[in-house]
């Protein structure tokens, strides 16, 4: 009976966040997300970080409704577009 027992594996994700909602600013045609991360421990972090990933590259149903809080794991885009803000999102959960 022990054999089908299964852990549960719980994702830890490295931040907090709001999703501010999309991201026209740079290119009304790109699309793109506003995140701002609560827990961002960079020097002077801007007051949002833009990402190019929509909902569907996310993974987030399309019906959520702004400002969302989010649970995220993101890194700093090391392309020119860094200097502007913009960041990857690798995993990002509807809190």
């Amino acid at each position: 009976m022990m054999a089908s027992c299964k852990k549960e594996k719980t994702q830890v994700y490295q931040s907090r966040g709001v999703l501010l909602g999309p991201d026209m600013g740079m290119c009304a045609m790109c699309g793109g997300m506003k995140v701002q991360i609560r827990n961002d421990t960079s020097k002077n972090p801007p007051p949002f970080y833009r990402t190019n990933s929509d909902f569907r590259a996310l993974g987030l149903a399309q019906t959520l409704s702004y400002p969302a809080n989010v649970s995220l794991d993101w890194h700093r885009d090391t392309s020119a577009m860094g200097q502007y803000g913009w960041i990857i999102v690798t995993a990002i959960k509807a809190d």
